[in-house]
């Protein structure tokens, strides 16, 4: 990112002094002395530098409480916490390993499940640094690029609402930044926001966007920070092998007509979130019947210690540990994740770390496949 600094203008004034050629007319003039010394100019200011980018200085702590507020009679007070949905868990931890930012606040009791009567609000504010040329509008619920936008401090916002949330994404500098609103019955009845203005509230999370913009703006150029991650080499083109090896996957999932393919971004990402998988260099296994992915693995290599994430708050609302009892000794760590509520219907989701390997999971059988994966690897 590039820092903001005041572009300052210099005028020098020039005075002519015209000689009266007239010497035969004009006395000489008296003879002036010696010329006074000029008084030394004092020394520039050293320039202010920019504020470190992070969660408590990005927005101001108020703009935070604003937007979460909803129609809550009493002021309310945000807490850091990370709302359990697996499709933004993952690509935000990720992002973190990246070196990137991702923020996150609730009010409200938390999230038990997403569609329960309840007046829990989440606030997620993410910075991808240097994306802002791979940046694209969201997509609407069909899959196609929005064409709503809002304009914020001179910026055009992309922007997305319904049942989900509200979702805010632009690009900031050499930035792409997403802001976004969760919330229970957020466009239906009941929930914290029942009641409320629709365009109060826009305005509210426009003056979150304005304030993060003007902070990811004057941001020094190495804010956020550094990777956390170390990104290790790929298989060109990606193997599915070793832990990911066809057998284990293909029985624990249980299919009996089944192969397992891989596949790994190409071309320009059409999101934020693939554009951080195609930063972390991330590649996928599915156990595949053909016409459906029965069960998907994506794996980061050298991102397993962002697995720490998982003591967040709010996490083991969504997830519990996994417990791996065939692990060797000197094995190094083995640390996983299982959804709590893993339908027979629509699966699940697991997450994993083996070494400095991570893997996200999704399907009908993720813990199977998590134990699979750990199986293999020794």
């Amino acid at each position: 990112m590039r820092a903001m600094r005041p572009n300052a203008a210099v005028g020098a004034a020039t005075a002519t002094l015209l000689a009266l050629l007239l010497a035969g007319c004009t006395p000489p003039a008296p003879d002036p002395g010696p010329s006074p010394t000029a008084a030394p100019s004092p020394p520039a200011a050293e320039p202010t530098p920019a504020a470190p980018l992070d969660c408590d200085g990005i927005v101001p702590t108020g703009l935070v409480a604003d937007a979460l507020q909803g129609g809550a009679p009493e002021p309310v007070e945000p807490v850091v916490a990370t709302q359990p949905l697996s499709f933004e868990l993952f690509p935000a931890m990720l992002l973190e390993g990246l070196g990137g930012l991702d923020c996150s606040w609730r009010v409200g009791s938390g999230m038990p499940e997403y569609n329960d009567p309840s007046d829990w609000a989440y606030l997620r504010l993410a910075v991808l640094p240097d994306a802002a040329s791979e940046w694209v509008p969201l997509a609407t619920y069909e899959g196609m690029p929005s064409t709503l936008t809002r304009r914020i401090g001179g910026i055009d916002a992309s922007f997305e609402g319904g049942d989900l949330g509200l979702t805010y994404s632009a690009p900031v500098g050499d930035d792409w930044v997403l802001l976004s609103l969760r919330a229970a019955g957020l466009t239906a009845e009941g929930g914290r926001f029942r009641g409320v203005d629709g365009g109060d509230e826009l305005d509210r999370l426009d003056a979150v966007a304005e304030a993060a913009y003007s902070t990811v703006a004057a941001a020094a150029p190495d804010e956020p920070g550094p990777p956390r991650v170390e990104l290790r080499r790929l298989d060109r083109p990606a193997v599915c092998r070793g832990g990911l090896a066809a057998p284990g996957l293909l029985m624990a999932s249980g299919a009996s007509d089944a192969e397992v393919v891989v596949s790994e971004p190409t071309g320009p990402p059409d999101s934020f979130a693939a554009a951080i998988a195609q930063r972390a260099r991330l590649f996928t296994c599915s156990v595949s019947d053909g016409v459906t992915d029965l069960e998907t693995v994506r794996t980061a290599r050298g991102f397993g210690g962002v697995i720490d994430d998982f003591t967040r708050p709010d996490l083991e609302v969504g997830f519990s540990p996994i417990a791996f009892a065939d692990v060797p000794d000197g094995a190094g760590p083995v640390v996983g994740y299982v959804e709590n509520d893993v339908s027979p219907r629509y699966g699940g989701d697991a997450v994993l770390a083996i070494g400095d390997s991570l893997y996200w999971i999704r399907g009908l059988h993720p813990e199977a496949i998590a134990r699979a994966i750990v199986a293999q690897t020794y």
